[in-house]
């Protein structure tokens, strides 16, 4: 383990060397070491690993005699100056994150501010929703209900209509039933001895037949729907 003076001094350099990517060396480094001064030399080079990207650096540390003055052209190490430089990077470094940090809390708390503003928009969505599906509900039931009815209506003409046509053809009297655009809606057995009608001819125009009485109803029928009060006529 390094000395304490040594490893902030070796810190330092690295630093250095990676914001400034250049060997750098110090010579005649001072230190207390077993109650005596020793004279420490120190190079911090950078070194590339092949396509390794992390950053590193090859360190040498060489034990000196204790020398009077540096020699020239390496840098001599003025060792507090060097622990200010490295406090101030440390320094500056710590203000550079608190204010990366405190971009994050505020870009948090916008996104915060926006999840919560959403969240209330999807609440009050689903409670419309809510509502929406609540009268959509009210309007099947009533729906069921008024089918319902119909159902029963339809039921009730169905056998209107049954008890009529068996009346009718009780009576064994012909009767013919036209709608307004003169198709055959029905006709009573009857009346098929007077008139060559087959059940398949129900839907037929009633001017599609040569026969005198459906001729006459054809060139009659429009003005009685016009003028219920003229004159009943036989045929």
């Amino acid at each position: 383990m390094l000395p304490r003076t040594l490893a902030l001094v070796l810190s330092s350099a690295i630093h250095k060397a990676h914001r400034d990517n250049k060997a750098l060396s110090y010579q005649d480094i001072r230190i207390r070491s077993r109650q005596r001064m020793r004279s420490i030399n120190m190079s911090v080079e950078p070194f590339r690993d092949g396509d390794n990207d992390d950053a590193l650096y090859l360190v040498f540390l060489e034990e000196a005699p204790l020398a009077l003055a540096a020699v020239d052209e390496v840098e001599a190490l003025d060792l507090d100056a060097k622990v200010s430089q490295r406090i101030a990077d440390l320094e500056r470094d710590l203000q550079i994150s608190k204010e990366n940090l405190q971009a994050t809390i505020e870009e948090l708390e916008t996104s915060n501010e926006e999840l919560q503003a959403t969240n209330e928009e999807l609440l009050a969505a689903n409670e419309e929703l809510q509502s929406t599906n609540e009268e959509l509900q009210s309007v099947n039931e009533e729906l069921y209900t008024v089918n319902a009815e119909y159902q029963n209506k339809i039921t009730e003409l169905g056998e209107l209509n049954n008890d009529m046509m068996n009346l009718l053809t009780s009576t064994h009297i012909g009767k013919l039933f036209l709608d307004l655009d003169l198709r055959i809606r029905k006709f009573t057995l009857p009346i098929t001895k007077e008139i060559d009608l087959l059940t398949h001819d129900i839907g037929r125009p009633a001017g599609d037949f040569a026969h005198p009485f459906m001729q006459a109803i054809c060139r009659n029928a429009p003005k009685v729907i016009e003028n219920p009060r003229l004159p009943v006529m036989n045929y």
